[in-house]
């Protein structure tokens, strides 16, 4: 059963964020399947899959368990303009989860992201992301906290680009034997400018 009170007051929060902040090149980014919803907002971004860039993100990720995950991350942009792009990041992650005896875990995470465009006719995009939380940075009932990505990207219009991937958000919990996976499935995407 999804716990609304959490899901509202956080879906709140991220409106008002979204809402305070004006700007012409935001990116807002929705990916889906049946069971996991995530949205994201990333301010000064692009939907350009010729340039994969970075900055900072705000993400909002739910399943139907009632489980979410709020997070703040900022990717440094690569160095490399062509080929094989690697970006640095630092994301810091507020978890709730029915299995987890704390209301909101903390969780600080290194990782990054890889990409590259792939050599076709078509404007495609392969990346893949990796943050890891250890446990001397996931507090409360946290152990640690591992999350991928892998997709492909499409430009798809100007202003917009769809993509498939697939997402794993894996929770090692304190006092619990089988990790936490809020999310281990195919999703599909869409990231659009406003």
């Amino acid at each position: 059963m999804i716990r609304s009170q959490s899901i509202k007051i956080v879906l709140i929060a991220l409106s008002c964020v979204i809402l305070s902040h004006n700007s012409l090149a935001d990116v807002f980014d929705v990916s889906l399947n049946n069971e996991v919803a995530e949205f994201a907002y990333q301010p000064w971004g692009d939907v350009d899959v010729e340039s994969d860039n970075g900055g900072p993100e705000l993400g909002l990720l739910f399943n139907e368990d009632g489980d979410w995950m709020l997070s703040g991350k900022l990717l440094v942009a690569s160095a490399n303009s062509a080929g094989l792009q690697l970006s640095p990041g630092i994301k810091l992650n507020l978890i709730n989860a029915d299995d987890i005896d704390s209301d909101i875990n903390v969780a600080f995470a290194l990782g990054g992201r890889a990409s590259g465009l792939l050599p076709t006719a078509l404007p495609l995009r392969a990346f893949g992301e990796l943050f890891y939380s250890p446990s001397i940075t996931s507090f409360n009932d946290l152990e640690s906290v591992l999350e991928t990505e892998i997709g492909i990207e499409y430009q798809a219009a100007t202003n917009a680009s769809v993509y498939l991937g697939y997402r794993r958000v894996n929770i090692d919990v304190d006092g619990i034997k089988k990790d936490l996976k809020l999310d281990e499935k195919i999703h599909i995407g869409l990231k659009f400018n406003f």
